[in-house]
């Protein structure tokens, strides 16, 4: 019976269609089992393999998890490095021996922020670190003391002595769990000047400054982490309150849905211009001026965690694998709090959740 299996190819996409499907109840186990039995059927299924990757990881198997993770490079819709230098790619082994290493961003810039952490971790232990980083990144990891001199892809693809690894094999080559992040304190900075600027400028709304943030990329919610982001008007829940300002820190995907929103008075007087600041200098200096941050699983997320701010996360029930299944603390983020939806698509019982936290705080 196993051999008929095995030579029929619609069998492994049986039970890896199931585990899809356990998992979008949160039925982890199910899924995991499933999934394993696909690849015991085709050992190279390689979305299997990926989706394996992903729960394990989600439900805190973090040795397994990373072990599987390098399945994202036989995806059919694999995101790429920012660059593929000629130099030797190394693979983890002889860490204390190692005194270069070029060290490659993948995936999108909320991954960047969260595991460029690692990059520090390596150059504390006296390893010297060049970063090749999405473009608009080079001015907050320069700032951070990370890399003063982050390498452009076009340069990196050029390197042909330095040993190199994406990003994001080095969680798995470091060993890290929920239980040894090794770096989790406030890791990002940005430019004093640029923290006084918006101090001054955001000093005049006299009120204490919540900034939001509820739209992700669409297109990555097309494949995966669908139901991530939520629409603006479940902020009006909080808006209502005379004791706070709004700061939108969104931009280009949903920021429209601004303009359209019927509480836009609720915001700071300086909005328009804030809309206009696309440099991730400039944002941080601006997150780094308000009270608090509430945001959808986004690269502001990211941001506002490593620079250290109290930052309150909107998860959907089919969180993303980084966040686990359960619980209202990240182990990656420790100002970082998360406000679960208990049913699909309920973002409004999760703003009333939020709305009477911030009556806690007095900000209601």
């Amino acid at each position: 019976f196993k051999v008929i299996l095995k030579s029929n190819n619609l069998f492994p996409n049986v039970y890896y269609t199931l585990g899809n499907t356990y998992k979008a109840k949160g039925e982890i186990k199910l899924a995991i089992e499933n999934y394993k039995t696909a690849i015991s059927l085709k050992s190279d299924h390689a979305d299997a393999h990926w989706n394996l990757s992903l729960t394990l990881l989600l439900a805190g198997d973090y040795e397994n998890g990373w072990k599987e993770y390098k399945w994202r490079w036989k995806l059919v819709d694999a995101a790429k490095a920012q660059a593929k230098p000629l130099s030797l790619l190394w693979n983890g082994e002889g860490l204390n021996q190692l005194e270069k290493l070029l060290i490659v961003s993948e995936q999108g810039i909320g991954d960047t922020f969260q595991f460029i952490r690692y990059a520090i971790y390596l150059k504390n232990k006296g390893i010297q670190i060049s970063i090749c980083a999405q473009p608009n990144l080079h001015g907050i990891i320069k700032t951070s003391g990370i890399d003063l001199n982050p390498l452009s892809p076009k340069e990196a693809n050029q390197e042909k002595k330095i040993p190199w690894t994406p990003l994001l094999n080095l969680p798995q080559y470091l060993k890290v769990n929920k239980f040894n992040p090794l770096i989790n304190q406030s890791y990002l900075s940005t430019n004093i000047n640029l923290i006084q600027k918006w101090g001054v400028i955001l000093s005049r709304e006299k009120k204490p400054i919540i900034g939001i943030h509820w739209q992700g990329n669409p297109n990555i919610e097309k494949t995966r982490l669908k139901g991530r982001s939520l629409n603006i008007k479940y902020f009006q829940q909080i808006s209502n309150s005379n004791k706070i300002k709004l700061l939108s820190l969104q931009k280009d995907f949903g920021s429209d849905q601004l303009k359209k929103c019927n509480f836009q008075n609720k915001f700071v007087n300086c909005q328009e211009k804030i809309n206009e600041t696309w440099d991730f200098l400039e944002t941080a200096a601006i997150i780094m001026n308000c009270q608090l941050i509430i945001t959808s699983d986004s690269c502001i997320a990211h941001l506002s965690g490593a620079l250290g701010m109290k930052t309150w996360l909107l998860l959907s029930n089919r969180p993303d694998w980084r966040w686990g299944i359960r619980g209202e603390q990240s182990f990656w983020y420790p100002s970082m709090r998360i406000f679960r939806q208990k049913e699909e698509g309920s973002w409004k019982e999760v703003m009333n959740e939020v709305k009477n936290e911030l009556k806690k705080l007095n900000y209601q």
